[in-house]
């Protein structure tokens, strides 16, 4: 008699590999679909979080890769119009390395995408970025300005926030 597949792990092995196997080879990293920012290595985080084109194009690639998409060296060979989305997608993840760097220095106590796997914020992008997108992060207490940011009214704080940290 044939081995029975055990469909749900098959699918969870399936976009796990097809998501992180680019990754993999590119950083040694060993992710899976439930690793979110937190999970990573501050040396990834820190290759991830800088100013430049290899950081983009390493996020553009794990949207290519979770999206379906293919390799990054499909990339100039989708639509315009998935090339955005790509683009939106990887740019909002910078941003969300950016809040994860910063809660891992103290700076910051929460943010709201910070409980999400980094699978979650690429499907659901549309849906987290009106739930994470908007929602500024939440400034730690040992800031040496926590006492006068938390006088602020909740508008206040979000532009101090806006200010000091976008």
């Amino acid at each position: 008699m044939a081995d029975i597949i055990n469909l749900q792990n098959y699918i969870i092995e399936s976009k796990q590999k097809s998501s992180f196997t680019p990754w993999k080879k590119r950083f040694e990293e060993d992710l899976g679909l439930f690793s979110g920012l937190s999970d990573i290595s501050d040396k990834l985080l820190y290759l991830l979080a800088k100013p430049d084109n290899d950081s983009v194009e390493a996020l553009r690639e794990l949207v290519m890769a979770v999206s379906g998409k293919g390799p990054i060296t499909k990339f100039p060979f989708i639509t315009d119009q998935e090339k955005v989305m790509v683009n939106n997608i990887a740019v909002y993840l910078q941003e969300q390395v950016y809040f994860e760097m910063m809660s891992r220095l103290g700076w910051i106590a929460d943010y709201a995408c910070q409980r999400y796997s980094l699978v979650v914020l690429v499907e659901n992008f549309g849906n987290q970025n009106e739930v994470c997108g908007r929602a500024m992060p939440v400034l730690s207490q040992s800031d040496p300005e926590f006492a006068d940011y938390i006088k602020f009214p909740p508008n206040l704080q979000k532009k101090y926030l806006e200010e000091r940290f976008v």
